[in-house]
C-alpha cells in the first residue's frame, strides 16, 4: 500500500483488480475440455478466484482507509499549521495592541506631568508676582511712613537749629532723617540744611568755614567764597535761615580777606629797617 501511495492510489487499485480478473479468466478458459477431467481443477480455480477477489476487496478497503487516514492527517496537519499561524498572528496583533496601549498610557502620563509642571510654574509665577506686589506695597507704605517720620525729624532739626547756641543735635537729627527717608526731595532739603548748620557752627572760624588751611591766598579765598555763597544764597537754598547764613559768609569773607591783606602788606618796622640798610 505504501509503494502505490507515491503514484495515484485509485489507478493502482484498478490495475491490481484488472490483473486479478485476467488471471481468473485464464483459469476459467479450459472449460471446453471434458468436464470429468477438469471438474475438480475448475472448482479449485473458482475457489482461488473468489479468494483472490476477497483478498483484493480487503486490500481495497485497507487502501481506502489508509488514504482517508493520510488525508485526515494532512488535513489535521494543515489545520494545525493554520491554527498556529492564526494564533501567531493573533499574538502579534495582541502584542502590537498592548504596545500601542502602553505608548498611549505613557503619552498620557507625560501629558499629565507636563500639565502638572505648567500648573506648578504658573502657580509659582503668580505667587512670585503676588509676593513682589506685596513687597512693593510694603515698600510704599514704609516709604510713606518713613517720609512722615522724616518730616517730623526735620521739624525737630529746624527747632534745634534755632536753639542758642547751635550744637551737633541738629546735625544728628538731619542724618537720622536722611536714613529714614532717602528720597531726592529729602536729600535736597537735608543737603541745604546741613550747609546752613555748617555755616552756623563755623561762623567764628572763617578758615574752617571756607575750608582753607593756615596758609591761603586770596584766589583760593575767592573760589571758596563763591562756592559757599552759591550753596547758601536765599534764591537757591530753601532754608529759612539761608539769608542769615549768607550774611555770615559775607562777613567771614571780608574778615579773612582783610587778614590776608594785612599779612601781605609790609609792616612799618620792616620799611624803616630797609631804609636804614640803604
Amino acid at each position: 500500500a505504501s509503494s502505490h501511495r507515491s503514484s495515484s492510489p485509485s489507478s493502482s487499485i484498478h490495475h491490481a483488480r484488472r490483473e486479478g480478473e485476467l488471471r481468473d479468466e485464464q483459469c476459467a478458459a479450459p472449460a471446453a475440455k471434458p468436464a470429468e477431467g477438469c471438474s475438480g481443477m475448475r472448482s479449485a480455480r473458482l475457489s482461488d478466484a473468489s479468494e483472490h477477489a476477497r483478498q483484493w476487496a480487503t486490500l481495497e478497503t485497507w487502501l481506502e482507509r489508509a488514504l482517508v487516514a493520510d488525508a485526515s492527517a494532512k488535513a489535521t496537519e494543515a489545520a494545525t499549521a493554520w491554527a498556529a499561524q492564526a494564533a501567531s498572528q493573533e499574538r502579534e496583533r495582541t502584542q502590537a495592541e498592548i504596545a500601542s496601549i502602553r505608548a498611549a498610557f505613557t503619552a498620557i502620563k507625560q501629558l499629565q506631568a507636563a500639565k502638572a509642571r505648567a500648573a506648578a510654574e504658573a502657580r509659582a509665577a503668580v505667587e512670585a508676582r503676588a509676593a513682589a506686589e506685596v513687597e512693593a506695597a510694603n515698600k510704599e507704605v514704609r516709604a510713606v511712613a518713613n517720609k512722615e517720620q522724616a518730616d517730623i525729624v526735620l521739624e525737630r532739626a529746624r527747632e534745634a537749629m534755632c536753639e542758642p547756641p547751635l550744637s551737633d543735635r541738629a546735625m544728628a537729627l538731619l542724618r537720622k532723617a536722611e536714613r529714614m527717608s532717602p528720597s531726592a526731595e529729602v536729600r535736597k532739603v537735608i543737603c541745604e540744611w546741613t550747609t546752613i548748620c555748617e555755616v552756623y557752627v563755623n561762623r567764628d572760624d572763617p578758615r574752617a568755614l571756607f575750608g582753607l588751611g593756615a596758609v591761603a591766598t586770596e584766589d583760593e579765598l575767592n573760589t571758596a567764597r563763591r562756592r559757599l555763597a552759591l550753596r547758601v544764597h536765599p534764591d537757591i537754598n530753601s532754608c529759612s535761615f539761608a539769608d542769615d547764613a549768607f550774611k555770615i559768609v559775607q562777613a567771614a569773607f571780608l574778615e579773612l580777606k582783610a587778614a590776608l591783606s594785612s599779612q601781605a602788606a609790609p609792616r612799618p618796622q620792616d620799611q624803616h629797617a630797609q631804609h636804614a640798610q640803604h
